[in-house]
């Protein structure tokens, strides 16, 4: 059994919902859907990481801080920041 099979139809239709139907649907164990999923996630997780750039960072620091300031100026009042 692949791990593509167990990421494929019978999972896509809503990842976030139980694993019962997938195992069903392709004959395993619900665990096995479970770690299968979990590898696949830490490594898109991974993925994502090594994509961060340090100008990345920066900026979403800078837009933190921006964000902050309008809550200290508006002592927390709502306020619209686009």
């Amino acid at each position: 059994m692949t791990g593509d099979a167990v990421r494929g139809e019978a999972f896509q239709r809503s990842p976030g919902k139980s694993t019962r139907r997938p195992s069903n649907e392709l004959r395993v164990t619900q665990i096995t859907v479970v770690k299968v999923l979990r590898t696949n996630l830490k490594a898109r997780i991974t993925d994502a990481l090594a994509t961060v750039t340090e100008d990345v960072l920066e900026n979403t620091w800078r837009e933190t801080d921006y964000r902050l300031d309008v809550l200290r100026a508006t002592k927390g009042a709502h306020a619209e920041v686009k």
